[in-house]
């Protein structure tokens, strides 16, 4: 074995007994793909109907919010 394969082999010992461990994807890809379909349906509304009442666009925007810092919120998560 090369110098370099031995280093690798203990730092990932190293992080496993100090507790780090791999972050599963899986809450980012699901909150990211929520994102990418409320985007489509919205670009949707807008083009089908411009006028849309004052309600329904605090509820759209509010809801476009909450989604992206979910998703920021999952991709910091995972990146810890």
């Amino acid at each position: 074995m090369d110098l370099v394969t031995l280093i690798v082999a203990a730092a990932e010992g190293a992080d496993a007994a100090v507790g780090h461990e791999e972050h599963s994807e899986t809450l980012f890809l699901v909150v990211g793909a929520c994102l990418a379909v409320f985007a489509v349906v919205v670009a949707t509304l807008g083009i089908r109907n411009p006028d849309l009442p004052e309600s329904m666009t605090r509820l759209i925007t509010t809801a476009g919010i909450v989604l992206v810092v979910a998703t920021s919120a999952a991709m910091i998560v995972i990146s810890t």
